[in-house]
């Protein structure tokens, strides 16, 4: 029997995208869950529900997608759509789909060569460059997706930009910093 699918519509700024319910890309994270989705003319994309219960995380994460969208980077994420449904269905970004994760590849094939993991490494750090308004806060393997013959930075789900990270926002316990002992 074939599987019935369950498209959803997201008409966003940029266009109208459709994404499938039981087609879900890796496990739910805080602040939303990545389905399996395509454009008005078929072509593949993710698609990123974010929570409504996350308030101004959410808001953050759409700031951010706007930062980010529109821009050509050789190694982060394009994002290609963002922002709250048209039809009042909630918030959404879209992004191309990768092919898989840093994660899925560790898991996969252990520990990689060493030429191989400074390659990667570097990747990541460019990514990191590119970004450079934006502190990521939750880099880790399976933010790492690889997509187009490249190693990517994405999920910026909880990132800050950067004046927003600055000292002002900072609290320094001067009792347990060893600067101040």
């Amino acid at each position: 029997m074939a599987e019935i699918s369950q498209d959803v519509r997201v008409r966003l700024p940029r266009g109208e995208w459709f994404f499938d319910l039981k087609r879900r890309l890796g496990p739910p994270g805080g602040f939303g869950e990545v389905f399996e989705g395509k454009n008005a003319e078929g072509q593949p994309v993710a698609v990123k529900r974010l929570k409504l219960t996350v308030g101004e995380a959410a808001h953050r994460e759409l700031k951010i997608a706007d930062e980010l969208a529109g821009k050509a980077f050789e190694h982060v994420l394009a994002v290609l759509d963002s922002g709250e449904d048209a039809e009042g269905g909630g918030y959404y970004l879209v992004m191309p789909r990768a092919e898989g994760s840093l994660s899925d590849e560790l898991t996969k094939r252990g520990i990689l060569p060493p030429t191989e993991s400074v390659n990667i490494l570097v990747q990541i750090a460019d990514g990191l460059r590119e970004a450079k308004t934006v502190v990521h806060r939750d880099l880790k393997p399976g933010n790492v997706l690889f997509h187009d013959g490249k190693w990517k930075v994405a999920d910026f789900g909880i990132a800050r930009f950067v004046e927003d990270a600055t000292s002002a926002n900072t609290v320094l316990d001067r009792k347990s910093s060893p600067r101040f002992s």
